[in-house]
């Protein structure tokens, strides 16, 4: 998926306005303290990347991505069949 030498995950979440997350998150990778890193991606970075979260805050984020008029696609890395259906509920 592109050149070796690039990391496109990283030069997206830069245009997000989030580069000392980025920065820090690729010290830790490289001084192999990978179990560092999570601490230093902010919340805000989650939510605008990502449905993560107890259910209302779920549902509060899901209008917010509604009322912004982007379309996403919705990826699932879940079994669960409470979660499935919480999701089903929220979205459907």
């Amino acid at each position: 998926m592109g050149p070796s030498d690039r990391n496109y995950d990283a030069e997206v979440v830069r245009c997000y306005g989030f580069e000392e997350a980025v920065e820090a998150v690729t010290r830790c990778f490289l001084e192999c303290r990978p179990g560092d890193a999570p601490a230093h991606i902010p919340d805000d970075l989650v939510d605008d990347r990502a449905l993560v979260a107890p259910r209302s805050h779920v549902a509060e984020q899901l209008e917010t991505w509604r009322r912004s008029g982007v379309v996403t696609t919705l990826v699932v890395d879940n079994t669960d069949k409470s979660t499935l259906t919480t999701l089903a509920e929220l979205v459907l």
